[in-house]
């Protein structure tokens, strides 16, 4: 979800292992990437994680993969809530808490309720985590986008265009195009140039209504 000045990510993360041989090199692997991506998006987006993290956030734990996620959780400064046990075992009965949603300290006071959901029907080992989030955010206009000269830009709707059609009406622009240009503003108006294509004129005329 993007917003014109807040930006919210959520990731999902199922964190399996390929081999019980090498599981705390595998999960420290999945640890890692996210910790790329808080590094990589944490100062423009509001990163919230969500999944089975195959490891008990709530209990202190000695052994190396307890250490690796305790350690990831606070230089992250991300935070999550118990709701209680959420993974059951083969013989009926819940064994332990590895699903959490996680956020970021500062952004606590927007998880307005985090709880394990009761679904009868439920047919998974692990029970549902659900999050209600308060995030305000502005779209942007859904009619058109603007490019960097103010030109607004339609969307193409790809389910109505002649493809076919629209790839002659594109080579004969590309064909048409001065390659040689340097300026930023003339680059950017050359590419809205091509992508303006007249959708228009290449949409399948309507079928008439039937009298």
């Amino acid at each position: 979800m993007k917003g014109i000045t807040n930006k919210l990510l959520l990731v999902s993360i199922d964190i399996a292992y390929r081999s019980s041989n090498n599981s705390t090199a595998e999960f420290q692997e999945w640890i890692d990437i996210l910790y790329e991506i808080i590094q990589s998006f944490g100062l423009t987006h509001t990163i919230i994680i969500g999944g089975d993290l195959n490891e008990n956030l709530l209990v202190t734990s000695n052994n190396k993969r307890g250490k690796y996620i305790s350690e990831f959780i606070n230089e992250s400064k991300l935070k999550t809530q118990n709701v209680g046990k959420t993974f059951i075992h083969s013989n009926g009965k819940d064994c332990t808490a590895i699903d959490y949603v996680s956020y970021p300290e500062h952004f606590s006071d927007n998880i307005l309720h985090l709880r394990r959901l009761e679904i009868t029907s439920n047919i998974s080992y692990h029970y549902p985590v659900c999050a209600n989030v308060k995030f305000c955010f502005s779209m942007k206009p859904t009619q058109g986008i603007k490019s960097n000269t103010g030109q607004i830009v339609r969307k193409i709707d790809w389910h109505k265009i002649d493809k076919d059609l629209y790839k002659q009406v594109l080579s004969d622009k590309l064909d048409k195009c001065d390659f040689t240009i340097n300026d930023p503003i003339e680059i950017d108006e050359a590419v809205t140039s091509i992508n303006g294509v007249n959708s228009y004129n290449i949409v399948p005329p309507q079928k008439g209504k039937k009298t």
